[in-house]
């Protein structure tokens, strides 16, 4: 009887660790993929940030440009930059415009890789990874077999 209950005990010990080490297995995965997607929201958030700049840029570019139309925009602007012209001041716009969207490009890349995504290169359509064909317009996705 010694003998059975030494072997049930050691059963016992074997099952558990092999359950604890699928636990382990299982936690480390949750975890990997808890930062996978921490990381993908940290990227929409700034992709969502640049836009909101973008558009306050393009607000500024529109005001301005109204402002020269009606003959209200004045010879000088005085700025955090110091003094400038309406042009000069449409000009700074449009570069940081630019900028903007430089950095929109630039996320929107990242975001397209953590979220493993291709673009059809005939449509523009956001497409997964495994997609073979794009879902909107039925290219032939490369990369794909």
């Amino acid at each position: 009887m010694d003998k059975n209950l030494t072997k049930l005990m050691q059963d016992i010990a074997v099952t558990a660790a092999n359950a604890a080490d699928s636990a382990r297995s299982a936690m480390e995965t949750a975890g990997k993929a808890a930062m996978e997607k921490y990381d993908e929201v940290k990227t929409l958030r700034e992709l969502n940030r640049a836009r909101a700049l973008q558009e306050e840029i393009y607000a500024d570019l529109g005001r301005m440009l109204y402002a020269m139309h009606m003959g209200a925009a004045g010879e000088h602007i005085t700025t955090e930059e110091g003094e400038k012209t309406p042009q000069q001041m449409i000009d700074s716009l449009l570069v940081k415009a630019e900028q903007a969207q430089q950095r929109i490009d630039m996320l929107s890349q990242k975001l397209r890789e953590e979220r493993q995504e291709t673009i059809c290169p005939r449509c523009g359509h956001h497409c997964a990874a495994a997609d073979a064909f794009c879902p909107a317009c039925g290219t032939k996705l490369s990369g794909v077999e």
